[in-house]
């Protein structure tokens, strides 16, 4: 699952993408210097505040696996729905195995009256209360036997308060039916996350229990029915003007995976190798939903490559609702929320591929394996962002990967500065204080660790024996550290330890010189020690590397990180142009590394894309005539959008000179993301002129927002104009209208 954060502030408007993750992944900032936890330039850490800014966690509930006697086989769920009345008329048989012996059931059950309960026919006793439905059977039931429960249940003007279950209030738990609106048709979804699946049948709602499923929905003859699995048949309903849709998974799945979705969509077939993949949507949306889904199928064939294990199921749909932002996978059939369909102009502002790739990885990450519990849900939301990042090196090379990387890194620090959580962990209140930047990013940065660490190789292996042991059945952190040792022969349980198991992160002072014959380096690891959910390592420990870059050419020396305080030499007869620490870009980390502006700008001149832009965030922090003039030429010829980005971003929009190449970069750049980060750095130095230029012209929804924003501290009649005409503005996710109305609070 990958779900869009609230923006609730310019910054945000024109920097935030959908994460989850995720909701969480990929975020983009014009202001990010300014909200980046990395520094690079010259200081020290300063030790925490004696009041600790972070959430108290100490008193949350430390939660035990939740283990029922009996053990679910099989759902068969029948639901006549009725739109103009939005109620549902249900029944579910429920076929479970005793694994003791048993007197009575109990079953998740919640915002629906139940009616009646059977098994061979005879009617069950049964109570209804707190969310729990008890049924009480005839006769006991021995240990490995089975029975068939029948449950009969319904409501009408159903509506689930999503916060009692730790979810925005927004979030449409369970089912729910939409009105039609200018955005979307009439339509009924559910939202089974996290613990939706109880309001709309009843059921052990948990996911470690796996059952095969099956759905026979009944709606207006004119709507679609889209669920899990394979499409069984179609049939007249028992109401007039209705249709009976039969949908059948066999192959076992968590009830939270479950789905159900009916509309008038308009359905766009296409395959990946014999498999139906198909892209649901809106009958205005069909001439643009190939731009967000094209390259689902290749994504597939990547991911057989790389998971070593073919795609798992039957079928492949994606399918869009309002109500959300980015993504809920569901077993066969991932719901989305309709802004991942969008016009040619946002493709530029707002691609889809990263989200559809974590979406699809699901499908081995979550699906076909599945935590056992929610403080495990790193082994699905990690490797799905993680494998966003894949995707991108896959198709777009190793320094849009890097980029890729470096944001997730950067939205995991700025949670770190309030939350202080291990990822891997059995204290929580909901199961969606798990679906987090700690989760989502923190874990798909360590994942990248991890693999640096294990090998390519060894650590593909171990993917592909971890998905084939345990195929379709609910896992554990300690599965995946058995599996790995049995691929690999190596132990990574010191790694979950220390970097999963515990909370925090580095934080690195680095200094380093060159004394005529040798680079000597000196790290101190200055994290503080808090105590929240756990206690943060004194010292992290981590195989990296230095690169040091001479006239003659330049040396990789490895060393391990470990120790609060290590010195490190590195012979070299030439004093060297520049010391890249952490040369793989690998690590998770605060760094506070101190050298001298000619070493930084030697490095913005020659390193890889990752070192450009790590030089040109600290020139723009050290400032100065030479640091902004090498900052002026990286904005101008730097071959990487992103180095160009943070080179606009040390700007000083008060110099003369800089200003000249920021309003060239906000014109003239290839890239929406540095046009953004310019007039953002610009603001209303711009000048009205200029600003309203920038709005009518750039092809950008993003960096047109930026130029309302700005417009806002103009004031003055032509602005205000112009901020009035973008707030009747449509455009993907509102984005300009917001920022009008934020510069109407503002502006004169």
């Amino acid at each position: 699952m990958r779900v869009q954060p609230p923006a609730g502030t310019i910054a945000g408007l024109i920097g935030n993408r959908p994460f989850l993750a995720s909701v969480f992944s990929g975020w983009t900032s014009a202001l990010a210097a300014a909200l980046v936890l990395i520094a690079c330039g010259g200081g020290s850490s300063e030790p925490p505040p004696a009041e600790s800014p972070y959430e108290d966690r100490s008193d949350w509930p430390v939660r035990e696996l939740r283990d029922e006697p009996f053990d679910v086989l099989h759902y068969r769920v029948a639901l006549d729905l009725d739109e103009t009345t939005k109620s549902m008329d249900g029944q579910v048989q429920i076929e479970l195995q005793a694994e003791e012996d048993i007197t009575e059931v109990a079953l998740d059950a919640a915002t629906y009256g139940v009616h009646a309960a059977r098994a061979g026919g005879e009617e069950l006793d049964f109570t209804h209360a707190d969310e729990t439905l008890t049924v009480a059977l005839a006769e006991p039931l021995a240990a490995g036997e089975t029975l068939v429960l029948e449950i009969d249940y319904g409501g009408s003007g159903i509506d689930v308060d999503a916060t009692q279950y730790g979810m925005a209030a927004s979030y449409d738990l369970g089912l729910d039916f939409k009105d039609e609106t200018d955005a979307n048709p009439q339509l009924i979804n559910t939202l089974s996350f996290p613990e939706g699946a109880r309001h709309w049948y009843p059921s052990v709602d948990h996911p470690a229990d796996r059952s095969t499923f099956e759905l026979l929905a009944t709606v207006r003859e004119d709507w679609k029915v889209l669920s899990n699995g394979a499409l069984i048949g179609i049939s007249e309903g028992a109401r007039p003007g209705t249709r009976t849709h039969h949908w059948r998974l066999d192959l076992p799945h968590p009830t939270y995976l479950s789905v159900l979705v009916a509309g008038p969509y308009e359905v766009i077939e296409d395959f990946h190798g014999d498999i139906p993949v198909n892209y649901w949507v809106y009958p205005k949306a069909v001439e643009d939903a190939h731009r967000s889904f094209h390259k689902t199928t290749a994504m597939m064939a990547f991911f057989d490559e790389e998971f070593g294990v073919p795609y798992p199921w039957n079928k492949y749909d994606q399918i869009t609702i309002p109500g959300i932002g980015g993504g809920a996978e569901s077993t066969t059939a991932t719901v989305l929320g309709q802004s991942t369909i969008h016009d040619e102009r946002a493709e530029q502002d707002f691609p889809s591929h990263g989200l559809v790739a974590h979406e699809v990885a699901h499908h081995w990450w979550g699906d076909l394996t599945t935590y056992r519990d929610w403080g495990e849900t790193w082994l699905t939301e990690s490797f799905g962002t993680y494998s966003e990042y894949l995707w991108h090196a896959f198709e777009l090379g190793p320094d849009e990967a890097g980029e890729n990387m470096r944001r997730k890194r950067e939205s995991y620090l700025r949670q770190a500065q309030t939350v202080l959580r291990p990822v891997v962990t059995n204290q929580w209140r909901r199961p969606n204080d798990n679906f987090d930047a700690h989760t989502y990013p923190k874990g798909a940065a360590l994942l990248r660790l991890l693999r640096h660490i294990t090998g390519d190789a060894e650590f593909r292996a171990g993917m592909k024996h971890f998905l084939e042991k345990h195929s379709f059945q609910p896992v554990d952190t300690e599965d995946f550290i058995t599996a790995m040792a049995e691929a690999t022969g190596q132990d990574i349980r010191w790694f979950i330890d220390m970097w999963l198991r515990r909370p925090g992160h580095p934080v690195l002072e680095i200094v380093s010189e060159w004394d005529g014959d040798s680079v000597e380096m000196h790290i101190v690891q200055v994290q503080g020690p808090e105590a929240s959910m756990g206690t943060v390592p004194e010292a992290y420990r981590a195989p990296l590397s230095v690169r040091v870059v001479t006239e003659s050419g330049s040396e990789v020396h490895p060393f391990t990180l470990e120790g609060r305080e290590q010195h490190l030499s590195f012979p070299s007869a030439e004093e060297p142009h520049y010391v890249r620490f952490d040369a793989d870009d690998v690590l998770l980390a605060e760094l506070n590394i101190t050298k001298p502006a000619a070493e930084w700008m030697a490095q913005l001149l020659d390193d890889d894309a990752a070192g450009r832009r790590r030089a040109a965030v600290a020139l723009g922090e050290m400032g100065g005539d030479e640091a902004r003039a090498a900052l002026r030429n990286a904005a101008a010829g730097d071959t990487f959008w992103a180095v160009r980005q943070a080179a606009v971003e040390g700007l000083d929009p008060g110099s003369a000179g800089d200003a000249e190449v920021l309003r060239t970069a906000a014109v003239e750049d290839a890239k929406s993301d540095v046009r953004t980060a310019a007039v953002v750095r610009l603001g209303g130095s711009a000048g009205a002129e200029f600003l309203i230029e920038r709005f009518r012209n750039d092809s950008s929804y993003r960096a047109q927002a930026a130029a309302v924003t700005a417009l806002g501290e103009v004031g003055g009649g032509d602005a205000v104009a112009v901020i009035e005409e973008a707030a009747a503005m449509a455009s993907p996710r509102d984005i300009v209208a917001r920022a009008a109305r934020e510069a109407m609070g503002t502006g004169q």
